[in-house]
């Protein structure tokens, strides 16, 4: 799989492509208004999926009517299809980036676990 990876969180954003498994270069990008104009150049030849967490939706809407446009598949981690059993109140209020960091430590480390992420 060639793939697009974006972390979009309140502080940062990173970018990276996935080509034939293996992760490339990340980039951070500063500023969310910087981050269409920044994909827009991007070179994507080759990328046929885009992957995103992300815990800002309007910059998350913003990004898929861009690559809506380039005929790829979009997964958007959310509650939804993260596999995980949320044992809370309401799993939608659970941020992307916290699915993944449990996700990642249940195949990575196994549970139980402890995460901190600052």
């Amino acid at each position: 799989m060639n793939a697009l990876c974006l972390d979009i969180g309140n502080t940062s954003i990173k970018c990276c492509k996935i080509i034939n498994d293996k992760i490339n270069k990340i980039d951070n990008v500063l500023k969310s208004d910087n981050l269409i104009s920044f994909l827009q150049v991007y070179d994507l030849n080759g990328i046929n999926h885009l992957l995103i967490s992300s815990v800002v939706p309007n910059l998350y809407i913003q990004i898929k009517e861009l690559f809506n446009t380039k005929n790829m598949e979009i997964f958007e981690v959310s509650y939804k299809n993260s596999g995980i059993n949320l044992e809370v109140d309401s799993p939608s209020e659970v941020g992307a980036d916290r699915i993944c960091n449990v996700s990642a430590e249940n195949k990575i480390y196994g549970s139980p676990s402890i995460i901190i992420d600052f």
